[in-house]
């Protein structure tokens, strides 16, 4: 869409980020309100309650980071969504969260492709990977400074 309306990159990717992050919500939703009627049968089937408890306790600690490696990196954002909403990690940094990572993922996709057309896209192709483990390391070093403050 940026190639075909250059002089729109950033409100086409403010409405990526916008639409991408309600989709968030919808997925928050449905673990929170929704989980008891599917969640809890699978977990018990499985006798899980020890590992849902281990993954409520990482999440509580580490759940802005996961957030934000989610919302950026091509891991699936809708799987940690509906995660955060069955482990009630904290709405409000849940929206946080997500709109910093999505933005920055949509906006500076959104800007190379305004800055250097097709060529950005053949590079971030041909270097997505080493890109995505790029700034994932940069998460993690920023959740360590974080976690060691």
């Amino acid at each position: 869409m940026v190639l075909a309306k250059k002089q729109k990159w950033l409100f086409i990717s403010l409405i990526c980020t916008i639409f991408s992050v309600v989709g968030g919500v919808f997925g928050y939703l449905i673990g929170y309100y929704f989980w008891d009627i599917l969640g809890n049968y699978i977990v018990n089937f499985y006798n899980a309650d020890s590992e849902i408890m281990l993954l409520k306790e990482y999440f509580s600690k580490y759940g802005l980071f996961i957030i934000l490696l989610a919302g950026f990196t091509p891991l699936p954002y809708k799987v940690f969504t509906i995660g955060s909403g069955l482990l009630s990690f904290n709405f409000g940094l849940f929206l946080i969260c997500s709109l910093f990572a999505r933005g920055l993922r949509f906006i500076s996709l959104s800007y190379l492709v305004y800055k250097y057309g097709e060529k950005s896209l053949s590079f971030v192709e041909k270097y997505f990977y080493k890109l995505t483990l790029f700034f994932t390391i940069l998460i993690f070093i920023l959740f360590f400074i974080f976690i060691n403050a």
